[in-house]
């Protein structure tokens, strides 16, 4: 029986996450989120230095929706 897991509600994570936590909801390794995170592929905003992924637009992405 294969079962998909869905990505938690948004309301469910905090407005942002680290992108290896990102990373993880769309099953990548953590060298693969940033890699994703710095060619563009994986939304972020600089919060103190800081790269970090906007939930919702995250979430929209990997549902194929327009964020």
């Amino acid at each position: 029986m294969n079962e998909t897991k869905a990505a938690p509600a948004a309301d469910a994570l905090p407005l942002v996450l680290d992108v290896p936590v990102a990373g993880k909801l769309a099953g990548l390794s953590r060298s693969r989120s940033y890699a994703a995170a710095k060619d563009g592929s994986m939304p972020t905003i600089e919060i103190a230095g800081r790269k970090k992924v906007p939930t919702k637009r995250w979430l929209a992405r990997l549902n194929g929706e327009a964020a």
